[in-house]
């Protein structure tokens, strides 16, 4: 799976449910938990997800609750 359909199943993930680990993610995308710190890393820089200790969380939510 080449990056740019990995970063589009972790922001699709991670906006549908709000949050999910790091380890999940790398089991669901057959790749290693650094290969998923990375592309979160990457994808927090384009500011389309929050990286959190354990995993990642979803921007759309933190705009709701912050409201």
């Amino acid at each position: 799976m080449i990056a740019s359909e990995r970063f589009a199943k972790i922001v699709n993930t991670v906006n549908k449910r709000g949050f999910i680990s790091t380890k999940e993610l790398s089991k669901n995308l057959d790749v290693t938990e650094t290969t998923i710190r990375r592309d979160c890393e990457e994808l927090e820089r384009q500011e389309l997800l929050i990286r959190v200790h354990g995993g990642a969380k979803s921007i759309e939510q933190e705009t709701i609750l912050s409201n």
